[in-house]
């Protein structure tokens, strides 16, 4: 089957690409979202047989309806993240509340749980809420050892302006940080190009 992004950024493609488009691996979207459109997760599901968890407050009818994942509907907030953690590494971690501070508190709640994951893509939204929660998230998770291979990848805004949106993060005891910095230039410049030619 033919991999085809479906995420805002090229994050699924990323992530598949620094795993060696492996097989049956596990993720974690917290924010999920709608099933399918800009999911960051649905094509590792469909494509390459990945399972995971996807928690979302909002979706989790139209997700449990269309995806294949556990659908875990609750605060991101109020979840028992030990139990998630319990549940072993996980290959992928996308993480997307809103606004940016409650991100900033899931990631708080999750790193604290002890949490595992190779590779991360965590959204900060600068461009709306500026560079304090951005700067707060770094800080955290560097003080954890994981290492930024994407700084301020952009989306396009309503105006057709790129902005910043979120940085892509890899465990360096896990993954080959120079593949993952190299993938990630080569993915946010293809989504750019798809996004600008439609």
């Amino acid at each position: 089957m033919r991999f085809d992004s479906e995420s805002q950024c090229g994050q699924d493609a990323w992530v598949a690409s620094c795993h060696g488009m492996a097989r049956n691996l596990r993720y974690l979207d917290v924010g999920a979202g709608l099933p399918v459109a800009i999911s960051k997760t649905v094509q590792l599901e469909r494509c390459l047989g990945w399972t995971g968890h996807l928690i979302d407050i909002e979706t989790a009818d139209q997700l449990a309806a269309e995806r294949a994942g556990n659908v875990i509907h609750r605060d991101a907030l109020a979840l028992d993240w030990n139990a998630i953690a319990d549940s072993g590494r996980f290959a992928y971690l996308s993480l997307d509340l809103e606004p940016a501070e409650t991100t900033l508190r899931a990631l708080l709640r999750i790193l604290a749980a002890g949490v595992q994951f190779d590779l991360a893509t965590i959204e900060h939204d600068a461009y709306r809420f500026g560079y304090d929660i951005a700067r707060a998230m770094r800080a955290m998770l560097e003080a954890r050892g994981y290492v930024r291979v994407a700084e301020d990848v952009v989306t396009l805004d309503g105006d057709g302006r790129l902005v910043p949106l979120e940085d892509w993060w890899v465990d360096p005891a896990t993954m080959n940080v120079g593949e993952c910095r190299f993938q990630a230039a080569f993915v946010t410049s293809e989504a750019i190009r798809r996004s600008a030619n439609p």
